[in-house]
């Protein structure tokens, strides 16, 4: 499974937590050239999909 397959999966799961946002900033930075580009994209849903606590991780204050 690619580091995109595995990052489209965490973002299909019924709840997006920190955790799962976790994982994907460690899927993301393993990604290297178009893969990394495809990465910038999918933030947007990580944004998107994620919670007060999650949102206060990804701005650095948690």
């Amino acid at each position: 499974m690619t580091l995109l397959e595995q990052a489209q999966a965490l973002l299909a799961r019924q709840v997006f937590t920190l955790n799962e946002a976790r994982a994907f900033a460690a899927l993301a930075s393993q990604a290297r050239g178009e893969e990394a580009r495809r990465f910038d994209e999918l933030w947007e849903a990580v944004y998107t999909l994620a919670d007060e606590a999650t949102l206060a991780w990804l701005a650095g204050e948690g």
